[in-house]
C-alpha cells in the first residue's frame, strides 16, 4: 500500500508453505523466507526413509532429518520481475518458541531490513508521571474497571512512547519486553483522548509500529493507521494478518549489522574470537574456554535455555546486548544454574568493544 497515492499493489507470495518474512538480500533484491511443515492449511513436504535415515523430499531433492523434534523445511525465495525463484532450502525445527524456524537459512542471516526486523522507528516505553497516571485512569475508567469494580487489566501500567507529533499512551506489563495493550490515548491539548475510530477487539495484545509521522496499530486481525502529527486516521483494515511496514531497501554494500533477532545475536557472539583471558575480572573464571565464541558454543550444550537481546546504544553505531543461558532447577532451587553476559558491539567493525564484556554466574 502506497500511503501517499492511497493505492495498493498485490504482491503474490511463493505458493509453497507460509511466508514468514519479507526483506532484501545484501544486493538489495526482495527475498521471502518460507516455513514449510505439517501445519494446516499448508501442504507439508513429503516424508520418507532412505537406508534407515528419515528424509524430507521436496522438488525431487532429499533433505536428511537428524533430530526427533517437529521438523520441516525452510526455503528462501528471491524475486526477479514477477517470479519467485527458490535459492536455498534447509531442514528446520518448528516445535517451540525457541526453534530456529526459517532463521536456520544462511540467507536469513544476511537479510537486511525486513518485515520482522527493525525498519521502523523505535518505540520505547517510558514510565508516566503520577499526574499523567491519574488523568489517564480517569480518561479510560470504563475500559479499566469492570461491573463489580475489578481491575480488568491486572498488573499492567500506563506507559508512553514518544513520537514525532507527541506521545502515544497505552498499557504494558512490567516485564523486560513490554506487551502493549489497550486502551490507547493521545494527549490533545492537555486532555487524554482515544484515537478516532479505534474500535479494537478486546482481550488482544497490541502491536505498535511507527515510521516517520505514521503509527501502525494492530490487534489480532484489526489494523489502524494514524497520522501522528495531525492525530488523524489514515486508514483501516480488518481480517488481515501479519501487517507490517515494507522494509526500506539499502544500497548494495551499505548493509549494517542487525542484531534485532535473538538467533542472529547468538550466532554473532558464537563466532567471536575475543580472548576471555583479556577481559575483566568477572570473566576470568571462564577463561579456560579460551574465546568468547567457544564459551557460548559450550553454553548452548550445558544449558537448556538461552535468550539474547540487543538494542541500539548511543545511536545506530553501537549495540548493547545481554545474553542469558539457563537450566531450570528443582523444587529446592527452582532457578537452577545460569550464566549472564553483557557486552557492546561496534557496528562499524562488527566486533565486541574491548573491556565491555561482563560475565556473571549464578546457581
Amino acid at each position: 500500500m502506497d500511503l501517499v497515492a492511497g493505492q495498493g499493489t498485490p504482491l503474490p507470495l511463493p505458493g509453497v508453505g507460509r511466508t514468514d518474512e519479507l526483506g532484501f538480500d545484501p544486493e538489495g533484491r526482495p527475498v521471502a523466507l518460507v516455513a514449510h511443515y505439517d501445519s494446516p492449511p499448508m501442504k507439508p513436504p513429503e516424508r520418507a526413509e532412505r537406508e534407515g535415515q528419515r528424509v524430507l523430499v521436496f522438488e525431487g531433492a532429499q533433505y536428511p532429518v537428524d533430530s526427533e523434534g517437529e521438523s520441516g523445511l525452510a526455503h528462501a525465495y528471491r524475486l526477479s520481475g514477477d517470479k519467485w525463484t527458490r535459492v536455498e532450502t534447509r531442514v528446520a525445527e518448528y516445535g517451540s518458541d525457541l526453534s530456529e524456524g526459517t532463521h536456520v537459512l544462511e540467507l536469513a542471516r544476511k537479510l537486511g531490513p525486513s518485515t520482522k526486523r527493525a525498519s521502523n522507528d523505535d518505540l520505547r516505553p517510558e514510565a508516566v508521571s503520577d499526574e499523567e497516571q491519574t488523568a489517564l485512569d480517569a480518561s479510560a475508567e470504563m475500559d479499566l474497571i469492570g461491573p463489580r469494580g475489578e481491575d480488568l487489566l491486572g498488573e499492567s501500567n500506563w506507559v508512553r512512547s514518544n513520537l514525532s507529533g507527541g506521545a502515544i499512551y497505552y498499557r504494558a506489563e512490567p516485564v523486560e519486553v513490554a506487551n502493549a495493550s489497550s486502551p490507547l490515548r493521545w494527549n490533545a491539548g492537555g486532555k487524554f483522548v482515544e484515537p478516532e475510530k479505534l474500535t479494537l477487539p478486546g482481550g488482544t495484545d497490541l502491536s505498535l509500529m511507527s515510521r516517520g509521522g505514521v503509527l501502525l496499530v494492530t490487534a489480532g486481525k484489526t489494523v489502524r493507521l494514524y497520522d501522528v502529527n495531525q492525530r488523524k486516521l489514515l486508514g483501516s483494515l480488518d481480517g488481515v494478518s501479519l501487517t507490517s511496514f515494507w522494509p526500506r531497501a539499502e544500497k548494495p554494500g551499505t548493509q549494517r549489522l542487525k542484531l534485532d533477532d535473538s538467533r542472529v545475536a547468538l550466532d554473532f557472539i558464537e563466532k567471536s574470537g575475543m580472548a576471555l583471558a583479556a577481559t575483566g575480572e568477572s570473566c576470568s573464571q571462564l577463561k579456560e574456554a579460551g574465546t568468547l565464541g567457544a564459551l557460548v558454543k559450550k553454553a548452548r550444550v550445558d544449558y537448556r535455555e538461552w535468550f539474547v537481546q540487543c538494542d541500539t546504544h548511543d545511536g545506530p553505531q553501537t549495540w548493547s546486548c545481554q545474553a542469558r543461558f539457563m537450566t531450570p532447577g528443582d523444587e529446592e532451587n527452582p532457578d537452577g544454574p545460569a550464566m549472564r553476559l553483557e557486552y557492546r558491539v561496534q557496528d562499524a567493525t562488527q566486533s565486541i568493544l574491548p573491556e565491555s564484556l561482563v560475565c556473571q554466574l549464578a546457581g
